[in-house]
């Protein structure tokens, strides 16, 4: 049977058909390399997870050993166990962490990372955000981009320095876990001794 005019004019030629389906080949390549179980994207939304519960043994299994993070212009090599006592610390400080996944390129997912604890609001600088790149193959991250923060409300290196300059005028006796080099020590020691002196701290700046 012979086909109509209509069939024949509207038959869509062998080059455009391979076209299309290159097309949408490459897609889908991206969307698995993107949304698969073990992509980049699925396994930095799990290592969040883990790190909105604080639970860094979570977060170790998508962790590669050892990785890398990179912060103001230098590697840092970690294994994926090493952050068990900033984990300990955020509890003690009631540390929330939130993030968005802004953009997910190869093995590069880009995130907008915010944290909130006790600390920050007790020195007057409310939430920090900052962006970070985490890279991703073979199911583990091994390695983190982290660029500078920011706070709501002022800069947080100039106001840290003026509460380690106040805990130096403390008695000793109260400084001596969270003073250090005349600097302030964060840590999971010297956090509830932090919280006592932040509040101190905060009642003589409302006088």
């Amino acid at each position: 049977m012979e086909k109509d005019d209509g069939d024949v004019c509207c038959a869509e030629p062998s080059h455009l058909r391979m076209h299309s389906l290159v097309t949408i080949f490459a897609i889908w390549i991206m969307l698995v390399g993107t949304a698969a179980p073990d992509g980049p994207r699925a396994i930095v939304e799990q290592y969040f997870r883990g790190l909105a519960a604080l639970d860094q043994e979570k977060m170790a299994a998508f962790l590669a050993d050892p990785y890398v993070w990179h912060y103001r212009n230098q590697d840092r090599v970690y294994h994926p166990g090493d952050m068990r006592g900033v984990r300990q610390m955020e509890r003690i400080l009631h540390t929330h962490w939130k993030y968005r996944i802004v953009g997910v390129q190869g093995e590069e997912v880009k995130v907008e990372e915010i944290e909130d604890n006790d600390a920050y609001q007790l020195l007057g600088v409310g939430k920090r955000t900052k962006a970070a790149s985490y890279f991703v193959r073979s199911g583990k991250i091994y390695r983190i981009d982290s660029a500078e923060y920011t706070h709501e409300h002022g800069d947080w290196h100039e106001v840290n320095r003026s509460f380690a300059q106040w805990l130096a005028t403390q008695p000793p006796e109260d400084t001596a876990r969270v003073l250090k080099g005349g600097e302030a020590v964060y840590s999971a020691a010297s956090a509830p001794q932090l919280l006592v002196l932040m509040k101190r701290y905060r009642a003589t700046l409302a006088k």
